[in-house]
């Protein structure tokens, strides 16, 4: 049973995580709740005036960690980009997010104007696009007015993770085919956190992300917006995010530990500087 059971601190906090491995995964929830109940008072009888408590029950988990043949072999392995997103966070994420909002904000203090914010990577697959909807979740839920855009018209993830029409949206509000009253959601997840979807796939992503009309559609919702979120394409893959770097006040770079090689990152971080 030691062997399967480990625990550690959340990002160098107080908070303690409790980890359960076993064949069984409803086996594994129970050992990991059963734990949890026992601990805080344990914890009690050996440091007076303890105040220990439990943040966030264990769930079993829908598909099994391990073992993983590809990784097993030593080969590197795109993580699983798993949509949680909104009121089904943990506490540790959570709070990350948090942090996040809060850095946001220092960075960018400018309270009297939208500030934009660009999302983007190095590759695909290293969350991204789940981090923007988090984001622009969590600034929402301090009253902020947020507009969230899915710019990645290639590969779009926004609308199926929100549970939104894909179009009409931003190819579609671009080209000049919907307008921008008709392109904009409203997300289930926040009243004041609104979205535009990726809209039909176009021919030329880059082209339309580059046009004159871009800023126009940008200036637009400034007007009605606190914060306006976009999910970009990986820098390595192609220019359209780039090509939106004149427009942003500032952009969020997303690395996936273990997987994002440096090669890969130094690449990326030298197409932004240019």
């Amino acid at each position: 049973m030691q062997d399967m059971v480990s625990a550690g601190a959340v990002n160098s906090t107080e908070v303690v995580q409790i980890d359960v491995t076993m064949p069984d995964p409803q086996e594994a929830e129970r050992v990991a709740n059963t734990i949890t109940k026992v601990l805080p008072g344990r914890i009690a009888d050996i440091i007076d005036g303890s105040s220990a408590r439990v943040v966030d029950t264990a769930v079993a988990p829908s598909s099994k960690a391990s073992p993983s043949y590809t990784r097993d072999a030593g080969k590197r392995e795109a993580p699983a980009e798993q949509a949680v997103i909104g009121d089904s966070l943990g506490f540790a994420a959570t709070e990350a997010y948090k942090l996040l909002r809060t850095n946001l904000m220092f960075a960018l203090p400018d309270e009297g104007k939208c500030r934009v914010v660009g999302v983007t990577s190095a590759l695909r697959a290293e969350g991204k696009s789940t981090l923007t909807i988090n984001l622009a979740y969590t600034v929402a839920q301090a009253g902020y007015r947020v507009l969230l855009i899915d710019g990645d018209m290639r590969l779009p993830t926004v609308a199926k993770r929100l549970n939104l029409p894909q179009k009409p949206g931003l190819s579609n509000l671009l080209a000049g085919l919907c307008s921008e009253e008709e392109a904009m959601q409203t997300s289930d997840l926040l009243d004041n956190l609104k979205a535009i979807t990726a809209g039909d796939i176009p021919p030329n992503p880059s082209e339309l992300l580059a046009s004159n009309r871009m800023g126009t559609v940008l200036q637009h919702f400034s007007s009605q917006f606190d914060f306006i979120l976009l999910d970009l394409p990986p820098v390595n893959a192609v220019t359209d995010g780039l090509v939106l770097s004149k427009l942003v006040d500032g952009m969020i770079f997303v690395v996936c530990r273990g997987y994002c090689e440096k090669k890969p990152l130094e690449a990326a971080l030298r197409n932004m500087r240019y």
